[in-house]
């Protein structure tokens, strides 16, 4: 098992060069990622996040203002922010930890499934995804995190179709995260969750002669303590992923189930229903040809699982159409692990062949590729491209206009007053904006800025409608110079 974690450590290499990287270039967090930041922070306030970051589902449907399915994201890189003082590396270092905890995942479970060619698959995908989105792994903004969750989620996914059970809680915990990220990957797994939801009660129905949750004649795993099960781990698992969204059900009215049912509402016409029964058919038939023959093979499993998230994907595509396409490098872990899946025997990777191959041989090649792919992606490749250049060109920005905005307050203020962020135009309101507001918080100031949503949120103590009338208001503008507005009622410098 030692060879396993070199080998994870070793393809976590790149996310540790990543992370040096964004923060020795001044990264710093604004528009959402700084929101992010904000809601991160909360997890060890009074108010903790019960809400996902806000979606754009009003550009589906306009009645619709969904939020993304919950808030684990922010637990999970809560305490490394902490840990670092609040400052930005601490968002990056979470991030790194949470892919890195992915990559773990993914080598281990592989392993279950197949030894070492079910760790060359894992492999195969988790370099896949570095090589493609590379540093962007490592920033906060909630599509990025879960690129390489749905590897572990594939190869879980893989392990359950084989019939490895005790694979369930990780996939639970794993797609929980990766579901709660980003409404995107709801079309894009859901085949694959009704896939395993089939062929779990079918195999109950096998084993125990009814239907779940009915106990039936018992199996195996009913001789274990209760707490080592993994039907019983799964739903604990479960209710603690999802505990906040539960709990925000109860909380704000209108709440994220009703407006995602709006959504849905506007976004399943007659047509697209009868798409999804027949997408429904096709999952069935996958499951009764995967099980026709009793446990599927390796192969054939891995097969099952790369047929079940291609459908996803373009499920995933039919609904959000060309205008979600861009949206689309979020899932790049299912076009590898189809490819993988399906040119298994074209290689050669059956198991017949593996017993003769040097496990050392074989990890030390593996590693050093691995290693020499990581290395040649991370210090230049990757800032190269433009998604990275582009993250940094809109800190750079920030930051020029957070150290003036900060000169002006500490020039003309007394005190800490609250302070009211306002933003004059689209990077300034929606870039700039929150970018100032958390290093104001960080300085010990209120901060409030205006809000373009419908809805109460659970991080609306920093809305401008419940901003004090008295009150400081700092004016961000693209054009010309930022503009502070002081009330008579506060003492000011001269």
């Amino acid at each position: 098992m030692t060879a396993l974690w070199i080998l994870a450590a070793i393809l976590a290499l790149p996310l540790l060069v990543w992370v040096l990287r964004w923060n020795g270039e001044g990264w710093i967090p604004q528009g959402d990622q700084a929101i992010i930041a904000f809601k991160t922070q909360d997890v060890f306030s009074g108010q903790p996040p019960v809400m996902g970051m806000r979606s754009t589902s009003a550009n589906t449907v306009e009645a619709s203002a969904a939020h993304h399915l919950g808030p684990m994201q922010f637990y999970l890189m809560a305490p490394f922010y902490a840990a670092f003082g609040w400052q930005p590396i601490g968002l990056l270092v979470g991030c790194a930890a949470m892919a890195t905890t992915f990559i773990a995942i993914s080598v281990r479970q592989a392993w279950h499934v197949a030894k070492w060619p079910g760790v060359a698959l894992a492999v195969f995908c988790v370099v896949g995804v570095e090589l493609s989105m590379r540093a962007v792994l490592v920033l906060p903004w909630n599509p990025y995190p879960p690129t390489l969750g749905l590897v572990a989620v594939l190869i879980t996914a893989w392990r359950l179709v084989r019939g490895g059970a005790r694979a369930l809680p990780w996939f639970i915990g794993t797609a929980s995260f990766v579901l709660q990220a980003n409404l995107y990957y709801v079309p894009v797994m859901a085949p694959l969750m009704l896939g395993l939801a089939g062929l779990g009660l079918l195999r109950w129905w096998r084993r125990r002669g009814t239907m779940w949750p009915l106990p039936g004649e018992g199996s195996a795993y009913d001789e274990e303590a209760i707490w080592q099960r993994p039907g019983i781990l799964a739903i604990v698992v479960g209710l603690v992923c999802w505990a906040p969204s539960i709990a925000e059900l109860f909380l704000y009215s209108p709440n994220n189930l009703e407006e995602l049912s709006a959504l849905a509402g506007g976004t399943f016409p007659v047509v697209r229903i009868l798409e999804a029964v027949a997408a429904v058919g096709v999952v069935a038939l996958v499951a009764w040809w995967t099980m026709r023959r009793g446990r599927p093979s390796r192969a054939t499993a891995a097969r099952c699982v790369a047929v079940l998230i291609g459908l996803g994907v373009g499920a995933a595509y039919v609904l959000g159409g060309s205008a979600r396409a861009p949206y689309a490098s979020m899932a790049w872990a299912a076009p590898y692990f189809m490819v993988g899946a399906f040119v298994w025997p074209v290689v050669g990777l059956t198991t017949r062949w593996w017993p003769r191959v040097n496990a050392r041989a074989l990890l030390g090649a593996g590693g050093v590729a691995a290693l020499v792919a990581g290395l040649l992606t991370a210090p230049s490749a990757a800032f190269a491209s433009p998604g990275t250049a582009e993250q940094l060109r809109n800190s750079d920005t920030s930051r020029a206009t957070v150290d003036e905005a900060v000169k002006l307050i500490d020039r003309r203020v007394l005190g800490t007053p609250p302070i009211e962020v306002l933003g004059g135009g689209v990077q300034s309101a929606f870039g700039d904006s929150p970018a100032l507001m958390l290093e104001l918080a960080h300085r010990g100031y209120d901060t409030y800025m205006v809000r373009p949503w419908p809805n109460d949120e659970d991080d609306d103590m920093r809305s401008s409608k419940n901003a004090p009338p008295k009150r400081v208001v700092i004016v961000l503008h693209e054009t010309k110079p930022i503009e502070l507005i002081i009330p008579w009622e506060w003492p000011s410098r001269p």
